[in-house]
């Protein structure tokens, strides 16, 4: 039972009577406002699914607002719950924080949504998982608003619906004919679909990661005595380094334009020429390398397979270093990596020269 003062049509002091005694809330609203929002509110605050609010005996529509029904200053307001004389709350047998899947979020808090949304809340895991399988939900769950999860949920339920109900229809059609061809396939194809979405969601349970984006491979270098950023490739067949960047550390000069051309992989860009030979220094280490200059001004230097096998370097992931010979050098942390444009990873990492 909660009682309900309006002061001015505008403040709205609930207090709910509990076994361990009373528990007061207020809000701040317009008198415009609809008892279903009320109602919403309530069970926000206090953790319980409402069947309806009672004003003198009579039941408060939930489409009306509290001006229409005239409630006025000490009104008594009944609100009743779902399951009388028991809050819906999360059984101790499936705490929020013991489970491990949204498949296993019991039925009655999945289709609650002030307790599918604590569920969420108290529990990471379960909240990364939503991220990756539906963002709209997740945010809705993030949200103080408890309309927006609401209209979200059933939003869901609607959809949910109209699916089942497309999916009897195409049974009752394929009954009603079964050598349809077309109805074959379409069924076919929803059958298809449904086992990519079981699919995904299993990944997202037990390999969440590759939803996530990979952090490339980085090392500092220096270059005819210019600090750099290499990006490491084992992928690309040659080294190579923009345009801009020759020119500002100043090895343009050595460029032989008699190796111009096209590179070609994943993108295509003009290649300007070679440098032949120039000095590479990864920590204590002095190499030898060779360059291919491309005209397109993306990833300013690509270490490729060339001077990998050429040097016999060793990209260890399990040590997330970059290993020659004795040497261990780190592979940059993402804070670390210089920020470069989306347009940059349609440089041509698996490239191969003609000229």
């Amino acid at each position: 039972q909660f009682s309900a003062v309006f002061e001015q049509m505008v403040q709205i002091t609930f207090t709910a009577m509990t076994r361990n005694g009373e528990k007061t809330s207020q809000f701040t609203m317009e008198s415009t406002t609809s008892v279903e929002h009320v109602k919403v509110l309530i069970e926000a605050q206090f953790g319980i699914s409402l069947r309806s609010l009672t004003l003198n005996n009579t039941q408060m529509a939930n489409e009306l607002t509290l001006e229409a029904i005239g409630v006025k200053t000490g009104d008594l307001i009944i609100a009743e719950p779902q399951m009388m004389g028991n809050v819906p709350m999360v059984p101790p047998s499936v705490a929020p924080g013991e489970l491990s899947s949204l498949d296993q979020v019991p039925p009655h808090i999945a289709n609650d949504p002030i307790l599918f949304q604590r569920c969420i809340r108290e529990n990471p895991k379960l909240l990364q998982q939503l991220l990756h399988q539906n963002p709209t939900l997740a945010e809705a769950v993030l949200s103080d608003d408890p309309l927006f999860i609401r209209s979200i949920f059933q939003n869901f339920a609607q959809q949910d619906a109209q699916r089942r109900a497309a999916q009897q229809e195409r049974l009752a059609r394929l009954h009603a004919d079964p050598m349809n061809l077309e109805l074959q396939r379409e069924i076919e194809e929803a059958i298809r679909l449904e086992n990519v979405e079981q699919n995904m969601k299993t990944a997202v349970e037990h390999m969440p990661e590759s939803f996530g984006r990979v952090v490339m491979l980085y090392v500092p270098c220096e270059v005819n005595g210019r600090t750099l950023t290499a990006f490491v490739d084992s992928g690309a067949q040659s080294t190579i380094m923009s345009r801009a960047c020759a020119e500002r550390i100043g090895i343009m000069r050595l460029v032989d334009t008699r190796w111009s051309g096209m590179a070609k992989g994943v993108g295509t860009a003009k290649i300007i020429g070679r440098v032949h030979l120039a000095q590479i220094k990864i920590k204590n280490r002095v190499l030898n390398c060779s360059f291919t200059i491309l005209e397109q001004d993306g990833m300013e230097f690509l270490f490729g397979l060339d001077m990998l096998r050429r040097h016999q370097i060793c990209i260890d992931l399990k040590a997330n270093c970059f290993r020659i010979g004795d040497d261990e050098v780190p592979f940059l942390s993402e804070k670390d990596i210089p920020r470069m444009d989306e347009d940059e990873e349609k440089f041509p990492s698996s490239s191969s020269s003609s000229s």
